[in-house]
């Protein structure tokens, strides 16, 4: 009999360690892959805080800098003082169009005596209509710097750079909460210890069943009632421990898949902010090349601009001299109408120095303003090469692979830890493990009856019987849990 027990007990113990295996399959699962993908997500995560914070604290730099500069970029009054000019422009060629129109028809009246006019006169119409092609240069110089200017003004305060503090920050993606606990799994990984020690003694009880007198036989008989009596205590407690364990398996692995959602669900959310905060970057730095043209080419208009108004005051200068020798010449030949045109000349001449003293201030401010915001893009565009350099990309896109590659180790990792997997194993060998404990019993129960019918009436009436049965002992391992074993099968 004692092979059929050595089956039975063999066969219960392999169904414990299926469900042992099946607890520590998890247990590798929770403490090793998932703790493995867990610290690439942290990594991915902690690699794309540093890059967008880097990214974040260099664009803050550039914007405080370009919005101090903005301040001084005053485009209203660039605007009247634009219309101002444009407007003393026509007065001013009105005014030499009138003079010479006067200076020709008074000198016709004079005959031979205004022929040094008539000459002044002409030099007047042909200055006019230089100082009028010039002014009229000037003016598109001037409105071309302006239309720079107001270009640079207007997409530096439509662009992503001012609201970059709002844009370059990731959501909150580092706070991955898991809820799964192994150490309750953990806790039950040695559960079948105490039984599969208990059946031991049992089977090593069933094998000692001769005896030689009536006291000898009731110890037998005793142990075999405390055998059985043990056995069904033994199956109802295991069948309580197993219940346990599945009600805690189902809440761990519900935890567990949770846990698994919620990295999938942070990781996509990551690579989504992480294309936003590229676009977002990849814009400011477009934004910024586009400013340093637009302020290399405001420079050239003017370049431009100082050319035609340093030709305007050498042409200024020319008509200074006009006014002086017509001045002379009325002079000369005492003509009263003459004197009011030398006046309107004078008036004129100075009108047009006043003009060229203030295109020079303009000039100069515009020339300031330039050189300021030169130095300010080109710092910025200093300071954004890491940002928008093709490393920065390749690193960036590395990111974003990670999070690809993450997710896609997730996915199959779903796959292959299936809840109802575990479950369903689980339950038939929980299943198989009670079918072979009634076996078991029902071995000891054939046993137990075996012996009974190999006892006499004598033997059982016998004082020494129910005295050895009084003294039958058992060895009881879950009544005392300080004494479990800490063997590992796994």
């Amino acid at each position: 009999m004692s092979s059929a027990y050595d089956k039975l007990k063999g066969e219960i113990d392999g169904c414990f360690y299926q469900i042992v295996g099946i607890i520590n399959e998890i247990i590798e699962h929770r403490s090793e892959s998932f703790a493995a993908m867990l610290s690439v997500g942290e990594k991915i995560q902690s690699d794309s805080h540093s890059f967008v914070g880097n990214t974040d604290e260099i664009v803050r730099h550039i914007s405080e800098n370009i919005n101090r500069k903005i301040e001084n970029l005053n485009m209203d009054k660039m605007r009247e003082e634009l219309n101002e000019a444009t407007g003393t422009f026509l007065s001013i060629t009105d005014e030499l169009e009138l003079l010479s129109y006067n200076t020709i028809c008074r000198t016709m009246a004079l005959g031979d005596k205004g022929s040094t006019i008539t000459h002044i006169s002409k030099e007047i119409k042909k200055y006019s209509t230089t100082v009028k092609s010039l002014l009229d240069e000037i003016t598109k110089d001037f409105a071309e710097v302006y239309e720079k200017f107001r270009y640079i003004a207007e997409n530096i305060l439509n662009s992503d750079i001012n609201s970059s503090a709002e844009f370059l920050k990731l959501d909150d993606t580092d706070n991955i909460v898991i809820t799964s606990d192994v150490s309750v799994l953990i806790e039950h990984s040695q559960f079948h210890d105490i039984f599969s020690q208990e059946l031991e003694i049992i089977k090593e009880a069933m094998g000692q069943n001769k005896f030689q007198n009536a006291y000898e036989a009731g110890k037998v008989f005793g142990v075999y009632e405390k055998s059985l009596a043990k056995l069904d205590f033994i199956k109802s407690e295991l069948q309580n421990k197993l219940y346990m364990i599945k009600e805690v398996m189902k809440d761990f692995l519900y935890s567990f898949n949770t846990d698994l959602q919620n990295i999938v669900g942070k990781t996509n959310i990551l690579r989504e902010e992480l294309v936003r905060v590229h676009e977002v970057s990849s814009t400011i730095c477009n934004t910024i090349r586009d400013l340093q043209v637009k302020t290399t080419q405001s420079q050239t208009a003017i370049n431009q601009a100082t050319m035609r108004v340093n030709g305007l005051g050498k042409q200024s200068k020319t008509f200074k001299n006009l006014v002086v020798v017509t001045a002379i010449e009325v002079a000369r030949i005492n003509d009263e109408d003459l004197r009011s045109v030398v006046s309107s000349m004078l008036s004129t001449e100075q009108e047009l120095q006043t003009l060229i003293l203030k295109l020079h201030a303009n000039i100069t401010l515009w020339q300031n303003l330039q050189k300021d915001f030169s130095s300010t893009f080109k710092e910025a565009g200093t300071h954004l090469r890491s940002v928008c350099s093709a490393t920065m990309s390749t690193d960036r896109d590395q990111m974003l692979k990670n999070t690809y590659e993450l997710e896609e180790h997730l996915t199959h990792f779903r796959t292959i830890f299936t809840g109802d997997k575990y479950m369903t194993f689980f339950d038939s060998n929980t299943e198989r493990l009670i079918e072979l404990f009634g076996e078991f019993i029902d071995n000891v129960q054939e046993e137990f009856e075996k012996f009974n019918a190999r006892l006499t009436d004598s033997i059982l009436s016998d004082d020494d019987f129910t005295r050895g049965r009084n003294d039958s002992e058992l060895k009881d391992i879950l009544a005392s849990e300080d004494e479990q074993s800490s063997i590992e099968f796994f």
